[in-house]
């Protein structure tokens, strides 16, 4: 996922703003789906 540069960012009831490494990993596994084309 991208820097967040300004405001707030929500997923899923989740703040994304200042989760480490860890916490968006699991975030992208739970809530987060990519389509490659």
């Amino acid at each position: 996922m991208d820097t967040i540069d300004s405001g707030d960012v929500w997923i899923g009831g989740t703040k994304v703003n200042g989760l480490r490494d860890k916490g968006l990993t699991d975030l992208r596994r739970s809530r987060v789906g990519f389509v490659f084309q």
